[in-house]
């Protein structure tokens, strides 16, 4: 259960790319409810009580559920929110600048954790597409290894209980290779003229 919280909240990518539209409708209104709920209990406790760390949840769950845009839509929705409860709360400014300045620090700072949670979700992913990949790659090899006794003149390796087997055989037993045998061209030449037929070859 632990696990498949930790992947849906930081991994992210859970859901399919394919996944149709209701789905990601259900998601977006799933997080901008979030926000709804969260900027209403900012107005109700008021003006001492800062909640501003629980506006980052719905913000990180856009952003690696829905993507950077998601993340941007409900950053945006989270300010918004924000502002909003702080006015109907009674807060008062000396200037509305001062209002409009805090609505872009918000903002700017919601911008900022949903970069990084959509990066990282990003990242989390190509990192378990390469390690599916390497691990997929790893099963199908078989490596040789050490030291190998192979004779000077006819080129057969000694396995471990001292017989000599040809290299395509010890190769084939001991890894996953497979041979299929032709001649080089200076084999050709040579068996061409070994059996008298080098002229008919030209």
């Amino acid at each position: 259960m632990l696990k498949k919280l930790e992947t849906f909240l930081l991994v992210g990518n859970v859901v399919s790319p394919t996944v149709g539209n209701s789905r990601r409708f259900f998601e977006y209104l799933l997080c901008f409810g979030f926000v709804a709920v969260l900027g209403y209990l900012d107005y109700l406790t008021g003006l001492e009580i800062v909640i501003f760390s629980f506006y980052l949840i719905p913000i990180r769950l856009a952003s690696v559920r829905l993507g950077m845009l998601g993340g941007i839509l409900v950053s945006m929705s989270a300010a918004l929110a924000w502002g909003v409860s702080d006015y109907f709360a009674g807060q008062m400014y000396s200037n509305q600048l001062v209002i409009l300045w805090n609505m872009l620090m918000r903002l700017f700072s919601f911008f900022i954790v949903a970069w990084l949670s959509a990066r990282n979700a990003a990242l989390f992913s190509e990192e378990r597409a390469t390690s599916a990949e390497l691990r997929r790659a790893l099963s199908e090899i078989k490596l040789l290894q050490g030291l190998l006794p192979i004779c000077a003149g006819c080129k057969k390796i000694r396995d471990k209980q001292g017989e000599w087997n040809a290299v395509e055989r010890y190769i084939q037993e001991h890894s996953e290779a497979t041979f299929t045998h032709s001649m080089c061209p200076d084999c050709a030449k040579k068996w061409a003229r070994e059996a008298g037929i080098e002229d008919d070859l030209k």
